[in-house]
């Protein structure tokens, strides 16, 4: 699909242990949607992607739980995503300020 030129991708808040470098004893494996992984060396390294990666809901339970709600859209961005979906007004200013 990717060769082909799918335009997109939805990291959902999938849970890839395999893929992962650490996993927290308590939380366990990082989202698809926070992992640098995921998003970055297998997505698009590894199996070259090279189109928009989206996330899934941002307020869902699936990224809330692992990260402050305040870091969530700029970790998606700093670990590889590129549009969000349901992002808080917040975030726009947040994500600005750190870029």
């Amino acid at each position: 699909m990717f060769q082909a030129g799918t335009g997109s991708v939805m990291v959902g808040h999938i849970a890839l242990p395999a893929n992962e470098d650490v996993i927290d004893p308590i939380l366990g494996p990082k989202p698809g949607t926070l992992s640098y992984n995921t998003m970055t060396k297998l997505l698009k390294c590894e199996l070259g992607f090279e189109g928009c990666l989206v996330s899934d809901a941002m307020s869902m339970v699936g990224t809330s739980v692992v990260c402050p709600p305040d870091r969530l859209s700029i970790e998606f961005i700093k670990n590889g995503g590129d549009m969000l979906l349901f992002p808080l007004a917040r975030d726009y200013t947040i994500i600005c300020s750190t870029l």
